[in-house]
């Protein structure tokens, strides 16, 4: 007899509006919380409270391959509050810090110019561009 492995999948993806202002693309993976089933859990996911909680969930018990779908800013918020094991948390800060995805020390000696998000619009990547909130450094 085969024994089957079902590895995490991403089932899609659903926007979440945390404010008047902001909105996050949240990743839909079933498992993360128990019992909902996906047409379910693209539901819940909208409402700002559950998508905590799914983010939450999701930095104690999911792989990379589906923490790198949400956004870097949303993971930083929600890293505190996850009570992650030491071990856990150390890697997924460095997975998600600028230094890990080469945002930082490219084209220092040359003066390049490099965009940095305000500190204002942490909710995701979209929510920034389209306020227009990116603060430009010359290095």
């Amino acid at each position: 007899m085969r024994r089957s492995n079902n590895f995490v999948q991403i089932m899609g993806f659903v926007e979440c509006t945390i404010s008047s202002e902001h909105e996050i693309r949240i990743p839909i993976v079933q498992g993360i919380l128990k019992h909902p089933t996906i047409e379910l859990l693209r539901e819940l996911l909208k409402k700002p409270a559950v998508a905590k909680k799914y983010t939450i969930e999701s930095l104690r018990r999911a792989p990379w391959k589906v923490l790198k779908e949400f956004p870097y800013s949303w993971l930083k918020l929600s890293i505190e509050e996850a009570n992650l094991k030491p071990e856990r948390k150390k890697a997924i800060v460095f997975m998600i810090s600028d230094e890990s995805r080469g945002m930082v020390g490219e084209g220092d000696s040359l003066g390049e110019v490099r965009g940095r998000w305000c500190r204002k619009c942490v909710t995701s990547q979209i929510a920034k561009s389209e306020c227009g909130a990116i603060i430009q450094k010359t290095v």
